[in-house]
C-alpha cells in the first residue's frame, strides 16, 4: 500500500486520481480476505500424533490475527515450536529459493 501510494499521485490535472483509490481498496480486500482465511503452518507437525493433526486443523489459527493466536490450544503451539527448523545456512536458503520459483 506503500508503494501504491507513494508511487502514484492522488491528483491527476487537477482530478481525483480514481485508479490510485482502486489500487488501494484493492490491497485492502487483499489484507482482509488473507486475514480472514484459515491458516495453520501444518509442516513442523507432520510428525505429532493424529490427535494433535486433527485439533490443529479444526482451530483456526491464522499467524496474522491476535485472536487466534489466544485460541489456539498451548499442545499445537508446543509442538509447532518443539518441530520448528531454522535454516541459517544462506547457500541453503538460497537454493530452497530457487527451487520454489522455479
Amino acid at each position: 500500500m506503500t508503494f501504491i501510494h507513494e508511487g502514484n499521485r492522488t491528483l491527476v490535472e487537477n482530478l481525483v486520481n480514481f485508479e490510485k483509490l482502486r489500487m488501494m481498496a484493492k490491497a485492502v480486500r487483499l489484507v482482509h480476505r488473507c486475514r480472514s482465511h484459515p491458516h495453520l503452518p501444518l509442516s513442523p507437525l507432520r510428525s505429532r500424533p493424529q490427535h494433535l493433526l486433527e485439533e490443529a486443523r479444526a482451530m483456526r489459527a491464522s499467524t496474522c490475527s491476535e485472536q487466534s493466536l489466544s485460541t489456539r490450544s498451548p499442545a499445537a503451539t508446543w509442538a509447532y515450536i518443539q518441530h520448528l527448523r531454522v535454516i541459517d545456512n544462506q547457500k541453503k536458503l538460497l537454493q530452497l529459493s530457487r527451487d520454489l520459483e522455479s
